[in-house]
């Protein structure tokens, strides 16, 4: 891949939403000017916005297009409060050169297709819908018009509204994560050929809404080697029993796992790039360590740890917390920042993971 800068941009406590979005734009507009091309941006939300989140996207895009004209980077956002109460807090994923990104436009969204030493990377804004059903046929449609398949998906963010909630359904119970998995495996099952799958984080909203939001990589060379990173502590999730799923099934049969990989990696003889799905404290199939964030954290950190052994110039340079609401997200800042560089840029949102026992998720990217 393209290496990447990774920076972000925080708003302050008490801040206008108005307020906090200029400064967004103007902080884009400062990394343009270092000679940065930003390419991606994900926005974290405090609250649902009063057009609907949607709309709310197409009008940060709209901002977004008036601040880097022809440059429009791919921007995803979500409903995930920043845990210092700020309205919200954005990543921003950059290259220093431009020269190989085309930005585009489809449906009034932005995505950006990179190509350079026979890779060609496809940075999508996320799609938000009111269904799994209508954000995968989105997702289909994209990667079809620009020549890229399911096979092609490196890296995949599944934002869940209500991700826990559970509804009764033709006298089923049925939880809106295991839907939206169920949901997931039709698609797969039809678009895609390969045995593996992509990296992965499947986390809740604080909105009803779903959010599919991906990176796509093909490479027309035999130097690239496009591999999954497999976990010798945690069991492959596409591998979980039925007891670990919640609720039932109203799509199939039977409740399917999620299907994901615990990482990929890309490398190449320029250098490589490892992209580790949302982690958690989970050993085998099953959550360890109830109720306490800070051993959570501790667990989650060493299994990502594990993932990467077999790379040990492996260097951490983004990460994602994800908190679950009532946690204390102090502690879990204070050891990852025990454990990584400084200058690995790190955010932090409250968020449901996966499941009810889970008090945090991390996922990271690093270079190889």
């Amino acid at each position: 891949m393209t290496p990447k800068l990774y920076h972000a941009y925080f708003s302050k406590p008490g801040t206008a939403l108005a307020q906090a979005e200029a400064g967004l734009l103007a902080y884009l507009q400062t990394l343009k000017a270092g000679k940065l091309t930003p390419i991606k941006v994900y926005v974290a939300l405090a609250e649902i916005p009063a057009e609907g989140l949607a709309m709310y996207q197409k009008h940060l895009i709209r901002l977004s297009e008036n601040a880097l004209p022809q440059q429009t980077p791919a921007l995803t956002a979500v409903v995930q409060p920043p845990v210092d109460k700020s309205p919200l807090l954005a990543e921003i994923w950059c290259v220093q050169e431009s020269e190989n990104c085309r930005f585009l436009s489809v449906e009034d969204l932005p995505h950006v297709l990179i190509t350079q030493n026979g890779i060609t990377e496809l940075w999508s804004s996320g799609f938000v819908a009111a269904s799994a059903e209508t954000s995968f046929e989105k997702l289909s449609a994209l990667l079809e018009g620009f020549g890229f398949t399911y096979d092609d998906i490196f890296r995949q963010w599944n934002y869940v509204g209500n991700i826990l909630e559970e509804n009764v359904v033709n006298g089923k119970n049925i939880q809106n994560y295991q839907y939206f998995n169920d949901i997931r495996a039709v698609y797969y099952q039809r678009k895609q050929n390969r045995e593996q799958y992509p990296a992965a984080t499947g986390i809740g909203m604080d909105c009803s809404d779903i959010c599919i939001d991906f990176v796509a990589v093909k490479s027309d060379s035999d130097t690239v080697r496009n591999l999954p990173i497999r976990s010798a502590v945690q069991k492959d999730a596409y591998r979980y029993q039925d007891n670990v799923l919640v609720g039932e099934s109203v799509v199939l049969a039977a409740k399917n796992a999620p299907l994901f990989e615990r990482g990929r990696c890309l490398l190449s003889p320029n250098g490589g790039i490892a992209m580790i799905s949302g982690t958690a404290s989970i050993r085998g199939e099953e959550t360890v360590d109830l109720n306490d964030i800070r051993q959570q954290t501790a667990n989650t950190l060493r299994f990502i740890g594990d993932l990467l052994e077999n790379m040990p110039a492996a260097r951490c340079r983004r990460a994602r917390l994800y908190v679950k609401r009532g946690q204390n997200p102090d502690e879990a800042v204070r050891i990852f920042r025990q454990a990584y560089p400084q200058d690995c840029v790190c955010t932090v949102v409250f968020a449901d993971v996966c499941r009810n026992n889970l008090l945090i998720e991390i996922e990271t990217d690093w270079a190889l």
